[in-house]
Protein backbone atom coordinates (compact mmCIF):
# COMPACT_ATOMS: atom_id res chain seq x y z
CA UNK A 1 0.00 0.00 0.00
CA UNK A 2 1.35 3.42 -0.91
CA UNK A 3 2.35 5.52 2.12
CA UNK A 4 0.31 8.65 2.76
CA UNK A 5 2.81 10.09 5.24
CA UNK A 6 3.59 13.74 4.53
CA UNK A 7 7.39 14.05 4.59
CA UNK A 8 8.18 17.61 5.59
CA UNK A 9 11.35 19.58 4.80
CA UNK A 10 14.19 19.67 7.31
CA UNK A 11 15.84 23.03 8.01
CA UNK A 12 19.41 22.93 9.38
CA UNK A 13 20.79 26.13 10.92
CA UNK A 14 24.51 26.22 11.76
CA UNK A 15 26.12 27.84 14.79
CA UNK A 16 28.71 30.51 15.54
CA UNK A 17 31.86 30.51 13.41
CA UNK A 18 30.53 28.04 10.85
CA UNK A 19 28.75 28.04 7.48
CA UNK A 20 26.05 25.80 5.97
CA UNK A 21 28.88 23.64 4.59
CA UNK A 22 29.29 22.08 8.01
CA UNK A 23 26.11 20.08 7.40
CA UNK A 24 27.39 18.26 4.30
CA UNK A 25 28.32 14.94 6.02
CA UNK A 26 24.98 14.85 7.85
CA UNK A 27 23.02 15.71 4.69
CA UNK A 28 24.77 12.88 2.83
CA UNK A 29 23.84 10.44 5.61
CA UNK A 30 20.21 11.59 5.64
CA UNK A 31 19.90 11.43 1.85
CA UNK A 32 21.31 7.92 1.86
CA UNK A 33 18.48 6.85 4.16
CA UNK A 34 15.70 9.12 2.92
CA UNK A 35 16.51 10.73 -0.45
CA UNK A 36 13.05 12.24 -0.87
CA UNK A 37 13.34 14.59 2.12
CA UNK A 38 14.05 18.22 1.20
CA UNK A 39 16.84 19.75 3.28
CA UNK A 40 17.25 23.52 3.61
CA UNK A 41 20.46 25.09 4.98
CA UNK A 42 20.14 28.87 5.39
CA UNK A 43 23.17 31.03 6.14
CA UNK A 44 23.11 32.58 9.57
CA UNK A 45 23.65 36.34 9.62
CA UNK A 46 23.30 37.42 13.23
CA UNK A 47 22.03 40.88 14.18
CA UNK A 48 22.64 42.73 17.42
CA UNK A 49 20.35 40.98 19.95
CA UNK A 50 20.05 44.20 21.95
CA UNK A 51 18.12 45.85 19.13
CA UNK A 52 14.33 45.70 19.40
CA UNK A 53 14.10 44.53 15.79
CA UNK A 54 16.59 41.69 16.34
CA UNK A 55 14.16 38.79 15.90
CA UNK A 56 11.99 40.35 13.13
CA UNK A 57 15.15 41.03 11.11
CA UNK A 58 16.36 37.48 11.70
CA UNK A 59 13.02 36.05 10.60
CA UNK A 60 13.03 38.12 7.43
CA UNK A 61 16.66 37.20 6.68
CA UNK A 62 16.38 33.44 7.26
CA UNK A 63 12.89 33.04 5.73
CA UNK A 64 12.37 29.72 7.52
CA UNK A 65 9.34 27.67 6.37
CA UNK A 66 6.97 26.95 9.24
CA UNK A 67 5.59 23.74 7.74
CA UNK A 68 8.93 22.03 8.31
CA UNK A 69 11.16 20.51 10.96
CA UNK A 70 13.78 22.86 12.40
CA UNK A 71 17.15 21.70 13.71
CA UNK A 72 19.62 24.22 15.05
CA UNK A 73 23.15 23.53 16.22
CA UNK A 74 24.76 25.53 19.06
CA UNK A 75 23.89 29.23 18.56
CA UNK A 76 21.70 28.23 15.59
CA UNK A 77 19.54 26.23 18.01
CA UNK A 78 19.20 29.20 20.35
CA UNK A 79 18.13 31.46 17.52
CA UNK A 80 15.58 28.94 16.26
CA UNK A 81 14.23 28.68 19.79
CA UNK A 82 14.07 32.48 20.04
CA UNK A 83 12.16 32.67 16.74
CA UNK A 84 9.74 29.90 17.75
CA UNK A 85 8.99 31.56 21.07
CA UNK A 86 8.53 34.93 19.35
CA UNK A 87 6.17 33.57 16.69
CA UNK A 88 3.91 31.67 19.03
CA UNK A 89 3.41 34.81 21.14
CA UNK A 90 2.60 37.07 18.20
CA UNK A 91 -1.04 38.11 17.78
CA UNK A 92 -2.75 36.53 14.78
CA UNK A 93 -2.32 39.52 12.48
CA UNK A 94 0.08 40.82 9.84
CA UNK A 95 3.38 42.14 11.13
CA UNK A 96 5.40 44.44 8.88
CA UNK A 97 9.17 44.04 9.06
CA UNK A 98 10.86 46.71 6.95
CA UNK A 99 9.94 45.69 3.40
CA UNK A 100 8.86 42.19 4.42
CA UNK A 101 5.39 41.29 5.66
CA UNK A 102 4.93 38.21 7.80
CA UNK A 103 1.36 37.00 7.69
CA UNK A 104 0.38 35.01 10.75
CA UNK A 105 -1.59 31.90 9.93
CA UNK A 106 -3.09 29.09 11.95
CA UNK A 107 0.43 27.63 12.11
CA UNK A 108 2.12 29.20 15.13
CA UNK A 109 5.31 27.15 15.20
CA UNK A 110 7.41 24.73 13.10
CA UNK A 111 6.42 21.07 12.86
CA UNK A 112 9.16 20.23 15.35
CA UNK A 113 12.22 21.82 16.92
CA UNK A 114 15.52 20.07 17.69
CA UNK A 115 18.24 21.90 19.61
CA UNK A 116 21.62 20.25 19.02
CA UNK A 117 24.48 21.08 21.43
CA UNK A 118 22.71 24.27 22.53
CA UNK A 119 22.61 25.79 26.00
CA UNK A 120 19.59 27.73 27.30
CA UNK A 121 22.13 30.15 28.79
CA UNK A 122 25.67 29.96 27.38
CA UNK A 123 26.81 32.42 30.03
CA UNK A 124 26.96 31.52 33.71
CA UNK A 125 24.51 33.30 36.00
CA UNK A 126 24.01 33.43 39.74
CA UNK A 127 21.51 30.56 39.53
CA UNK A 128 23.02 28.79 36.50
CA UNK A 129 26.46 27.19 36.66
CA UNK A 130 26.24 25.32 33.36
CA UNK A 131 27.54 28.13 31.18
CA UNK A 132 30.80 29.88 30.41
CA UNK A 133 32.14 32.20 33.17
CA UNK A 134 31.38 35.85 32.47
CA UNK A 135 35.05 36.91 32.48
CA UNK A 136 36.05 34.10 30.11
CA UNK A 137 33.33 34.98 27.61
CA UNK A 138 34.15 38.69 27.90
CA UNK A 139 37.85 37.98 27.27
CA UNK A 140 36.91 35.89 24.22
CA UNK A 141 34.82 38.78 22.82
CA UNK A 142 37.72 41.19 23.32
CA UNK A 143 40.16 38.79 21.65
CA UNK A 144 37.82 38.39 18.68
CA UNK A 145 37.49 42.16 18.23
CA UNK A 146 41.30 42.43 18.10
CA UNK A 147 42.23 39.27 16.17
CA UNK A 148 39.09 37.77 14.61
CA UNK A 149 40.81 35.18 12.37
CA UNK A 150 43.10 33.90 15.11
CA UNK A 151 40.30 33.77 17.68
CA UNK A 152 37.97 31.97 15.29
CA UNK A 153 40.62 29.37 14.55
CA UNK A 154 41.24 28.85 18.26
CA UNK A 155 37.49 28.36 18.79
CA UNK A 156 37.29 25.78 16.00
CA UNK A 157 40.10 23.87 17.69
CA UNK A 158 38.24 23.94 21.00
CA UNK A 159 35.09 22.52 19.40
CA UNK A 160 36.97 19.39 18.31
CA UNK A 161 37.88 18.40 21.86
CA UNK A 162 35.84 15.39 22.95
CA UNK A 163 35.42 13.94 19.46
CA UNK A 164 36.48 10.27 19.10
CA UNK A 165 38.90 11.10 16.23
CA UNK A 166 40.14 14.67 16.62
CA UNK A 167 42.57 14.46 13.69
CA UNK A 168 39.89 13.35 11.22
CA UNK A 169 37.41 15.88 12.60
CA UNK A 170 39.99 18.69 12.17
CA UNK A 171 40.73 17.61 8.61
CA UNK A 172 37.04 17.54 7.71
CA UNK A 173 36.28 20.85 9.43
CA UNK A 174 39.19 22.62 7.70
CA UNK A 175 38.06 21.25 4.35
CA UNK A 176 34.44 22.36 4.81
CA UNK A 177 35.31 25.80 6.23
CA UNK A 178 38.05 26.57 3.68
CA UNK A 179 35.78 28.57 1.41
CA UNK A 180 33.55 30.91 3.41
CA UNK A 181 31.34 33.18 1.32
CA UNK A 182 32.85 34.37 -1.95
CA UNK A 183 36.36 32.89 -2.23
CA UNK A 184 36.83 34.43 -5.69
CA UNK A 185 36.61 37.91 -4.17
CA UNK A 186 39.04 37.47 -1.24
CA UNK A 187 41.51 35.16 0.37
CA UNK A 188 40.01 32.19 2.15
CA UNK A 189 41.97 33.23 5.26
CA UNK A 190 40.49 36.71 5.48
CA UNK A 191 37.11 37.48 7.00
CA UNK A 192 35.01 40.19 5.38
CA UNK A 193 33.95 43.11 7.58
CA UNK A 194 30.33 41.94 7.33
CA UNK A 195 31.38 38.51 8.62
CA UNK A 196 33.28 40.06 11.53
CA UNK A 197 30.26 42.17 12.53
CA UNK A 198 27.86 39.22 12.26
CA UNK A 199 30.19 37.02 14.35
CA UNK A 200 30.57 39.80 16.96
CA UNK A 201 26.78 40.03 17.15
CA UNK A 202 26.67 36.26 17.56
CA UNK A 203 28.99 36.47 20.56
CA UNK A 204 26.73 39.14 22.06
CA UNK A 205 23.77 36.82 21.56
CA UNK A 206 25.64 33.98 23.29
CA UNK A 207 26.29 36.19 26.30
CA UNK A 208 22.85 37.80 26.58
CA UNK A 209 20.29 35.14 25.60
CA UNK A 210 18.70 33.46 28.61
CA UNK A 211 16.07 31.01 27.40
CA UNK A 212 15.53 29.00 30.57
CA UNK A 213 11.96 30.30 30.80
CA UNK A 214 11.06 29.17 27.27
CA UNK A 215 8.87 26.17 28.01
CA UNK A 216 5.44 25.07 26.75
CA UNK A 217 6.26 25.59 23.08
CA UNK A 218 3.57 24.82 20.54
CA UNK A 219 5.63 22.17 18.76
CA UNK A 220 7.47 18.97 19.75
CA UNK A 221 10.83 20.09 21.13
CA UNK A 222 13.93 18.02 21.87
CA UNK A 223 17.31 19.01 23.32
CA UNK A 224 20.16 16.85 21.97
CA UNK A 225 23.38 16.90 23.97
CA UNK A 226 26.72 15.18 23.32
CA UNK A 227 28.42 13.04 25.95
CA UNK A 228 31.86 14.66 25.63
CA UNK A 229 30.90 18.19 24.54
CA UNK A 230 33.58 20.64 25.83
CA UNK A 231 31.30 23.67 25.43
CA UNK A 232 27.86 22.48 26.58
CA UNK A 233 27.86 20.40 29.79
CA UNK A 234 25.88 17.21 29.34
CA UNK A 235 24.56 17.62 32.91
CA UNK A 236 22.09 20.19 31.54
CA UNK A 237 20.02 17.26 30.26
CA UNK A 238 19.18 16.34 33.85
CA UNK A 239 17.75 19.78 34.65
CA UNK A 240 15.49 20.56 31.71
CA UNK A 241 11.74 20.22 32.00
CA UNK A 242 11.64 19.61 28.22
CA UNK A 243 12.58 16.21 26.69
CA UNK A 244 16.28 15.65 26.07
CA UNK A 245 18.65 12.92 24.85
CA UNK A 246 22.39 12.42 25.04
CA UNK A 247 24.49 11.36 22.04
CA UNK A 248 27.03 8.85 23.29
CA UNK A 249 30.75 9.12 22.46
CA UNK A 250 30.34 12.48 20.70
CA UNK A 251 31.57 16.05 21.18
CA UNK A 252 30.36 19.44 19.98
CA UNK A 253 30.58 18.43 16.29
CA UNK A 254 28.51 15.23 15.96
CA UNK A 255 27.47 16.19 12.41
CA UNK A 256 31.14 15.71 11.45
CA UNK A 257 32.32 12.95 13.77
CA UNK A 258 29.19 10.75 13.75
CA UNK A 259 26.92 11.83 10.88
CA UNK A 260 25.31 8.39 10.39
CA UNK A 261 24.52 8.00 14.09
CA UNK A 262 23.07 11.52 14.21
CA UNK A 263 21.07 10.98 10.99
CA UNK A 264 19.48 7.84 12.45
CA UNK A 265 18.50 9.72 15.62
CA UNK A 266 17.02 12.62 13.68
CA UNK A 267 15.09 10.58 11.13
CA UNK A 268 13.69 8.25 13.75
CA UNK A 269 12.22 11.24 15.56
CA UNK A 270 10.96 13.02 12.45
CA UNK A 271 9.26 9.89 11.12
CA UNK A 272 7.54 9.36 14.45
CA UNK A 273 6.26 12.94 14.47
CA UNK A 274 5.08 12.67 10.86
CA UNK A 275 3.31 9.39 11.57
CA UNK A 276 1.44 11.08 14.41
CA UNK A 277 0.58 14.05 12.20
CA UNK A 278 -0.71 11.67 9.53
CA UNK A 279 -2.95 9.96 12.05
CA UNK A 280 -4.25 13.33 13.20
CA UNK A 281 -4.91 14.41 9.62
CA UNK A 282 -6.81 11.21 8.85
CA UNK A 283 -9.02 11.92 11.83
CA UNK A 284 -9.87 15.43 10.67
CA UNK A 285 -13.03 14.29 8.89
CA UNK A 286 -14.40 12.73 12.03
CA UNK A 287 -13.34 15.70 14.13
CA UNK A 288 -15.01 18.12 11.73
CA UNK A 289 -18.22 16.11 11.81
CA UNK A 290 -18.28 16.37 15.60
CA UNK A 291 -17.49 20.10 15.92
CA UNK A 292 -21.10 21.10 16.49
CA UNK A 293 -21.51 18.36 19.07
CA UNK A 294 -18.35 19.48 20.88
CA UNK A 295 -19.52 23.10 20.90
CA UNK A 296 -22.87 22.01 22.30
CA UNK A 297 -21.15 20.04 25.04
CA UNK A 298 -18.93 23.00 25.95
CA UNK A 299 -21.92 25.30 26.18
CA UNK A 300 -23.74 22.74 28.32
CA UNK A 301 -20.75 22.42 30.64
CA UNK A 302 -20.60 26.21 31.02
CA UNK A 303 -24.28 26.21 31.97
CA UNK A 304 -23.61 23.39 34.40
CA UNK A 305 -20.81 25.42 36.02
CA UNK A 306 -23.21 28.29 36.59
CA UNK A 307 -25.78 25.93 38.10
CA UNK A 308 -23.09 24.55 40.40
CA UNK A 309 -22.17 28.09 41.42
CA UNK A 310 -25.82 28.89 42.13
CA UNK A 311 -26.18 25.73 44.22
CA UNK A 312 -23.17 26.66 46.33
CA UNK A 313 -24.45 30.22 46.71
CA UNK A 314 -27.64 28.90 48.30
CA UNK A 315 -25.62 26.64 50.59
CA UNK A 316 -23.29 29.39 51.84
CA UNK A 317 -25.00 30.19 55.21
CA UNK A 318 -24.90 26.58 56.47
CA UNK A 319 -22.00 25.16 54.44
CA UNK A 320 -19.44 25.06 57.26
CA UNK A 321 -21.85 23.25 59.58
CA UNK A 322 -22.62 20.53 57.04
CA UNK A 323 -19.14 20.04 55.53
CA UNK A 324 -17.78 17.35 57.87
CA UNK A 325 -15.81 15.37 55.29
CA UNK A 326 -14.73 18.56 53.56
CA UNK A 327 -13.21 19.88 56.80
CA UNK A 328 -11.21 16.71 57.38
CA UNK A 329 -9.88 16.73 53.84
CA UNK A 330 -9.01 20.43 53.90
CA UNK A 331 -7.21 20.05 57.23
CA UNK A 332 -5.17 17.16 55.85
CA UNK A 333 -4.23 19.35 52.87
CA UNK A 334 -3.41 22.35 55.05
CA UNK A 335 -1.03 20.24 57.14
CA UNK A 336 1.08 19.68 54.01
CA UNK A 337 1.50 23.38 53.30
CA UNK A 338 4.66 25.21 54.39
CA UNK A 339 4.49 27.70 57.25
CA UNK A 340 6.05 30.42 55.13
CA UNK A 341 4.55 31.66 51.85
CA UNK A 342 4.13 35.35 51.07
CA UNK A 343 1.53 35.36 48.29
CA UNK A 344 -1.13 32.66 48.23
CA UNK A 345 -4.33 31.75 46.40
CA UNK A 346 -7.22 29.61 47.62
CA UNK A 347 -9.18 28.21 44.66
CA UNK A 348 -12.73 27.25 45.56
CA UNK A 349 -12.49 29.27 48.76
CA UNK A 350 -16.23 29.04 49.50
CA UNK A 351 -17.03 30.81 52.77
CA UNK A 352 -13.38 31.76 53.28
CA UNK A 353 -13.04 29.48 56.32
CA UNK A 354 -9.90 27.80 54.98
CA UNK A 355 -8.57 30.93 53.27
CA UNK A 356 -8.20 32.58 56.66
CA UNK A 357 -6.60 29.50 58.17
CA UNK A 358 -4.27 29.14 55.20
CA UNK A 359 -3.21 32.80 55.52
CA UNK A 360 -2.41 32.32 59.21
CA UNK A 361 -0.69 28.96 58.67
CA UNK A 362 1.59 30.37 55.94
CA UNK A 363 2.04 33.79 57.60
CA UNK A 364 1.14 35.22 54.19
CA UNK A 365 1.49 38.88 53.29
CA UNK A 366 -1.44 38.65 50.89
CA UNK A 367 -4.11 36.07 50.11
CA UNK A 368 -6.69 35.71 47.36
CA UNK A 369 -9.88 33.76 47.94
CA UNK A 370 -11.28 32.75 44.56
CA UNK A 371 -14.61 31.10 43.86
CA UNK A 372 -17.12 30.78 41.05
CA UNK A 373 -20.01 31.37 43.47
CA UNK A 374 -20.83 35.03 44.13
CA UNK A 375 -23.03 33.97 47.05
CA UNK A 376 -20.14 32.20 48.75
CA UNK A 377 -17.85 35.20 48.24
CA UNK A 378 -20.46 37.62 49.59
CA UNK A 379 -20.79 35.46 52.70
CA UNK A 380 -16.98 35.29 53.05
CA UNK A 381 -16.69 39.07 52.75
CA UNK A 382 -19.22 39.58 55.57
CA UNK A 383 -17.17 37.56 58.05
CA UNK A 384 -14.66 39.03 60.47
CA UNK A 385 -10.90 38.75 60.16
CA UNK A 386 -10.47 39.46 56.46
CA UNK A 387 -7.13 41.21 56.81
CA UNK A 388 -4.84 40.88 53.76
CA UNK A 389 -7.48 38.83 51.91
CA UNK A 390 -8.96 39.81 48.55
CA UNK A 391 -12.11 37.98 47.41
CA UNK A 392 -12.40 37.31 43.67
CA UNK A 393 -15.13 35.74 41.55
CA UNK A 394 -13.42 33.91 38.67
CA UNK A 395 -13.04 30.57 36.92
CA UNK A 396 -9.98 28.48 37.89
CA UNK A 397 -9.59 27.43 34.24
CA UNK A 398 -9.15 31.09 33.24
CA UNK A 399 -7.38 32.91 36.04
CA UNK A 400 -6.93 36.65 35.39
CA UNK A 401 -3.53 37.62 33.99
CA UNK A 402 -3.04 39.87 37.00
CA UNK A 403 -2.71 36.80 39.24
CA UNK A 404 0.95 35.86 38.93
CA UNK A 405 4.09 35.39 40.98
CA UNK A 406 2.30 33.30 43.62
CA UNK A 407 4.26 31.27 46.14
CA UNK A 408 1.44 28.82 46.84
CA UNK A 409 -1.93 27.72 45.49
CA UNK A 410 -4.36 25.82 47.74
CA UNK A 411 -7.49 24.11 46.44
CA UNK A 412 -9.61 21.71 48.45
CA UNK A 413 -12.47 19.95 46.67
CA UNK A 414 -12.94 22.47 43.88
CA UNK A 415 -11.23 21.29 40.70
CA UNK A 416 -13.61 18.31 40.30
CA UNK A 417 -16.03 20.89 38.92
CA UNK A 418 -13.56 21.83 36.16
CA UNK A 419 -14.00 20.29 32.72
CA UNK A 420 -10.79 21.26 30.92
CA UNK A 421 -7.97 20.07 33.16
CA UNK A 422 -5.24 21.07 30.71
CA UNK A 423 -6.55 24.65 30.80
CA UNK A 424 -6.79 24.44 34.59
CA UNK A 425 -3.19 23.31 35.13
CA UNK A 426 -1.90 25.78 32.55
CA UNK A 427 -3.71 28.54 34.42
CA UNK A 428 -2.15 27.43 37.73
CA UNK A 429 1.28 27.12 36.09
CA UNK A 430 1.09 30.70 34.79
CA UNK A 431 -0.01 32.05 38.17
CA UNK A 432 2.81 30.47 40.18
CA UNK A 433 6.32 31.83 40.35
CA UNK A 434 9.25 29.56 39.55
CA UNK A 435 9.58 27.10 42.41
CA UNK A 436 6.00 27.74 43.56
CA UNK A 437 3.76 24.86 44.55
CA UNK A 438 0.08 23.91 44.33
CA UNK A 439 -1.59 21.77 46.99
CA UNK A 440 -4.78 20.20 45.67
CA UNK A 441 -7.44 17.90 47.06
CA UNK A 442 -9.99 16.63 44.56
CA UNK A 443 -12.45 13.78 44.12
CA UNK A 444 -11.95 10.64 42.04
CA UNK A 445 -14.33 8.07 40.49
CA UNK A 446 -16.06 6.06 43.23
CA UNK A 447 -17.07 9.16 45.18
CA UNK A 448 -20.64 8.87 46.53
CA UNK A 449 -20.59 5.23 45.43
CA UNK A 450 -23.36 4.30 47.90
CA UNK A 451 -25.58 7.02 46.51
CA UNK A 452 -24.87 6.05 42.91
CA UNK A 453 -25.53 2.35 43.59
CA UNK A 454 -28.80 3.11 45.36
CA UNK A 455 -30.11 5.36 42.57
CA UNK A 456 -29.23 2.62 40.08
CA UNK A 457 -31.61 0.26 41.90
CA UNK A 458 -34.39 2.81 41.61
CA UNK A 459 -34.16 4.06 38.01
CA UNK A 460 -31.80 4.42 35.07
CA UNK A 461 -31.25 8.18 35.34
CA UNK A 462 -27.91 9.89 36.00
CA UNK A 463 -27.65 11.32 39.51
CA UNK A 464 -23.92 11.50 40.24
CA UNK A 465 -21.35 13.65 38.48
CA UNK A 466 -18.52 12.02 36.57
CA UNK A 467 -15.10 12.39 38.19
CA UNK A 468 -11.79 12.42 36.33
CA UNK A 469 -9.43 9.54 37.08
CA UNK A 470 -6.10 10.05 38.83
CA UNK A 471 -3.98 9.05 35.81
CA UNK A 472 -5.62 11.68 33.58
CA UNK A 473 -5.13 14.42 36.17
CA UNK A 474 -1.46 13.59 36.69
CA UNK A 475 -0.83 13.43 32.95
CA UNK A 476 -2.43 16.86 32.44
CA UNK A 477 -0.28 18.31 35.21
CA UNK A 478 2.92 16.83 33.76
CA UNK A 479 2.13 17.92 30.21
CA UNK A 480 1.70 21.46 31.48
CA UNK A 481 5.21 21.40 32.94
CA UNK A 482 4.51 20.62 36.59
CA UNK A 483 6.59 18.20 38.62
CA UNK A 484 4.35 15.83 40.59
CA UNK A 485 5.81 15.62 44.10
CA UNK A 486 3.00 13.73 45.84
CA UNK A 487 -0.14 11.89 44.75
CA UNK A 488 -2.02 10.15 47.58
CA UNK A 489 -5.35 8.41 47.05
CA UNK A 490 -7.51 7.48 50.04
CA UNK A 491 -11.16 7.08 51.01
CA UNK A 492 -12.81 9.54 53.40
CA UNK A 493 -16.05 8.24 54.93
CA UNK A 494 -18.66 10.04 57.01
CA UNK A 495 -21.56 8.29 58.74
CA UNK A 496 -25.10 9.54 59.39
CA UNK A 497 -27.94 8.03 61.42
CA UNK A 498 -30.54 8.16 58.66
CA UNK A 499 -30.99 8.72 54.94
CA UNK A 500 -32.48 12.18 55.40
CA UNK A 501 -29.24 13.42 56.99
CA UNK A 502 -27.24 11.77 54.21
CA UNK A 503 -29.16 13.73 51.59
CA UNK A 504 -29.09 16.93 53.64
CA UNK A 505 -25.30 16.68 54.06
CA UNK A 506 -24.83 16.57 50.30
CA UNK A 507 -27.37 19.32 49.63
CA UNK A 508 -25.97 21.38 52.47
CA UNK A 509 -22.58 21.72 50.81
CA UNK A 510 -24.06 22.73 47.46
CA UNK A 511 -23.03 19.50 45.74
CA UNK A 512 -26.51 18.22 44.99
CA UNK A 513 -26.45 19.34 41.37
CA UNK A 514 -25.69 16.55 38.90
CA UNK A 515 -25.42 16.55 35.13
CA UNK A 516 -28.28 15.02 33.20
CA UNK A 517 -31.84 14.48 34.38
CA UNK A 518 -32.65 15.13 38.01
CA UNK A 519 -35.12 13.81 40.51
CA UNK A 520 -37.14 10.68 41.07
CA UNK A 521 -40.69 10.30 39.91
CA UNK A 522 -42.87 7.69 41.46
CA UNK A 523 -43.26 6.45 44.98
CA UNK A 524 -42.05 2.97 44.09
CA UNK A 525 -38.72 4.32 42.89
CA UNK A 526 -38.18 6.13 46.18
CA UNK A 527 -38.87 2.95 48.12
CA UNK A 528 -36.29 1.05 46.03
CA UNK A 529 -33.76 3.82 46.56
CA UNK A 530 -34.17 3.86 50.35
CA UNK A 531 -34.00 0.08 50.60
CA UNK A 532 -30.83 -0.05 48.50
CA UNK A 533 -29.08 2.60 50.61
CA UNK A 534 -30.05 0.88 53.85
CA UNK A 535 -28.07 -2.16 52.69
CA UNK A 536 -24.89 -0.13 53.37
CA UNK A 537 -25.74 0.49 57.04
CA UNK A 538 -23.18 -0.51 59.66
CA UNK A 539 -22.90 0.00 63.40
CA UNK A 540 -21.63 3.52 62.70
CA UNK A 541 -24.62 4.41 60.53
CA UNK A 542 -25.14 5.10 56.82
CA UNK A 543 -21.87 5.88 55.04
CA UNK A 544 -21.06 8.59 52.51
CA UNK A 545 -17.75 7.84 50.75
CA UNK A 546 -15.41 10.31 49.11
CA UNK A 547 -12.50 8.99 47.01
CA UNK A 548 -9.88 11.69 47.57
CA UNK A 549 -6.68 12.55 45.71
CA UNK A 550 -4.16 14.70 47.59
CA UNK A 551 -1.83 16.23 45.04
CA UNK A 552 1.32 18.32 45.48
CA UNK A 553 2.80 19.74 42.28
CA UNK A 554 5.61 22.25 41.78
CA UNK A 555 6.60 24.64 39.02
CA UNK A 556 10.27 24.04 38.08
CA UNK A 557 12.82 26.56 39.25
CA UNK A 558 13.99 29.04 36.59
CA UNK A 559 10.65 28.46 34.81
CA UNK A 560 11.91 25.88 32.35
CA UNK A 561 14.27 23.99 34.64
CA UNK A 562 13.97 21.62 37.54
CA UNK A 563 16.95 22.91 39.52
Amino acid sequence: MKSTINIKPLVLLHGWGATPAIWQPLIAAIKQRQPERLIITPTLTCYDPQETSFIPKLIADLDLPLDAHWLGWSLGGNLMLEITYYLQNLPKSATVIESTTIIKSTIQAPSSLTLLASNPSFQQRTDWRYGMPVDVLSHFQTAFSQEPEKTLKRFQGLQMQGEPDIRETRRLLNHLMRNRANPSERSANVLALSDVQALANGLTALSTLDQRAYCQLQCPTLWLFAEHDPLVPVDISQHLAAPSEVLSNAGHLPMLSQPKYLADKILQRLCHIENMLTLETSAQGEIKANIDKIKTNIEAKDRNKQKVANAFSKAAPHYDQQAKAQKRIAQKLLNLCPTSANHILDIGCGTGYWTRRLRDHCHAQSAIGLDLSEGMLAFADQQADNDNIHWLCADAEQLPDTIKGLDLIFSSLAIQWCHNHHALFQSLFNALKAGGKAYIATLLPGTLAELEHSWAQADDKKHINDFTCQEALLESARQTGFKVEQAEHYCEQVYYPDLRQVIDSIKGIGAHYQEGELGLTGRQSIIHFKKAYESFRSEQGLPVSYQVLILTISKPNNMGLLS
